[in-house]
C-alpha cells in the first residue's frame, strides 16, 4: 500500500512534478555551465588518458561478454581500476583547490536543488492533510529559511551515504571479478543499492516531520523495528530500483533529455513516499484525492488485532 498509494498520489499531483522540473532546469543549465568552465581542463586530460581508456576498455567488454553469454571473460578490471585511481589521485594533489571549489559549488546546487524536493514536499503534505493547494513561489518562500537550513545538513548526510555506499559497491565488484567475473558487478550494485536504501529508510521521517513543523523523530529506526522493519525497507528497495530502471532507462533511450522528467519525478516520489510512511506510523488520515480519504489500520475499529504489515505493504 505504501508504494501504491504514493503513485496515486504524485499522479494527482502532476503539475507540481512540471512546475519542480523548470525549476531544477535553470538550476542544472547555471551548475552545467559553472562545473563545466571549473572543471574543463582536468576533465579534458583524464577522459583522454590511457588509464581511462583502460578502464572503459574493460567495461566494454565485460559488457560484451555478457551479451555473448561470456559470464567468465578474463579481464584485467582491477589493474585498470588501479591505474586510474592513482592518476585520479595525482590529479587532486596537483589541483587540490581547484577541487575544493568544484565540491563547494556542487554543495551549493545540491542544496538549492534539495529546497525544490523541500516545497514539493511541502505542497504535497498540504494537499494530503487538507487538500489545500499551495502555488510553489508561494511554499519555496515560505519555507526557504527552514528549507536551507534543514537541506543545508542533510546533504552532509546524503553525500556521506551515497560514497559510502558507491566505493564499497565498486570496491566489491573490482576485486571480487577475478572469481566472481560479470557476477562481481551485480554484486556491487546490490551493495550500493541496498545500503543507500538503509540510510533512506532511516531517514524517511526527517523531512515530512520538519515540514510538519515536528521535531525530528530520532527513535524513528526503534519504532520501525518494532513494527516490521523488514517490509518498509523492502518498499524502499523496490522504489529505488524502479528509480533506478526509469532514470537509466531515460537516459539511454532519450539521451539523457528524459532525464528532465524522470529525475524531478524520482525525487517527488520518494517526498510523496516518506509523508505517506509518516501517515501510517502516526496513524493520521490523509487524502490521496478530493474523493478518497486513506484510513491507517491502526485507526479502523478492527485495528486493535491489525499486523502492521498489512498496513504499509508494497
Amino acid at each position: 500500500m505504501l508504494i501504491k498509494n504514493t503513485l496515486k498520489i504524485v499522479l494527482n499531483n502532476l503539475n507540481v512534478v512540471f512546475k519542480s522540473m523548470v525549476f531544477r532546469l535553470v538550476l542544472w543549465v547555471v551548475g552545467f555551465v559553472s562545473m563545466y568552465f571549473l572543471t574543463d581542463a582536468i576533465l579534458d586530460s583524464v577522459i583522454h588518458s590511457a588509464e581511462f581508456n583502460a578502464l572503459i576498455g574493460s567495461i566494454k567488454e565485460i559488457w560484451q561478454g555478457f551479451l555473448h553469454g561470456d559470464f567468465k571473460a578474463n579481464i584485467e578490471l582491477k589493474e585498470s581500476f588501479e591505474a586510474f585511481t592513482n592518476l585520479l589521485k595525482v590529479e587532486f594533489v596537483d589541483n587540490i583547490w581547484l577541487f575544493i571549489c568544484v565540491c563547494l559549488v556542487g554543495y551549493v546546487i545540491m542544496v538549492i536543488n534539495a529546497t525544490c524536493t523541500y516545497t514539493v514536499s511541502s505542497m504535497i503534505y498540504a494537499k494530503m492533510s487538507t487538500m489545500t493547494k499551495l502555488g510553489f513561489f508561494e511554499a519555496f518562500f515560505r519555507g526557504l529559511k527552514k528549507s536551507l537550513a534543514f537541506e543545508a545538513i542533510y546533504a552532509i548526510l546524503k553525500i556521506i551515504a551515497f560514497l559510502v555506499s558507491l566505493i564499497l559497491g565498486v570496491l566489491v565488484a573490482v576485486y571480487t571479478y577475478h572469481f566472481l567475473f560479470i557476477f562481481a558487478i551485480a554484486l556491487g550494485f546490490a551493495i550500493t543499492v541496498t545500503l543507500y536504501t538503509l540510510f533512506l529508510v532511516v531517514t524517511a521521517l526527517f523531512r515530512p516531520s520538519v515540514v510538519a513543523g515536528e521535531p525530528i523523530k530520532n527513535l524513528f529506526v526503534n519504532k520501525l523495528i518494532d513494527r516490521h522493519f523488514g517490509i518498509v525497507f523492502c518498499s524502499f528497495l523496490v522504489g529505488v530500483m524502479l528509480a533506478c530502471y526509469i532514470n537509466v532507462s531515460m537516459f539511454l533511450t532519450t539521451l539523457g533529455v528524459g532525464l528532465l522528467l524522470s529525475v524531478p519525478l524520482t525525487q517527488i516520489f520518494f517526498a510523496t513516499m516518506q509523508h505517506v510512511l509518516k501517515c501510517h506510523l502516526d496513524g493520521v488520515k490523509y487524502f490521496i484525492d478530493f474523493e478518497t480519504i486513506e484510513t491507517p489500520n491502526k485507526l479502523k475499529k478492527d485495528a486493535g488485532s491489525a499486523d502492521f504489515l498489512d498496513e504499509i505493504d508494497v
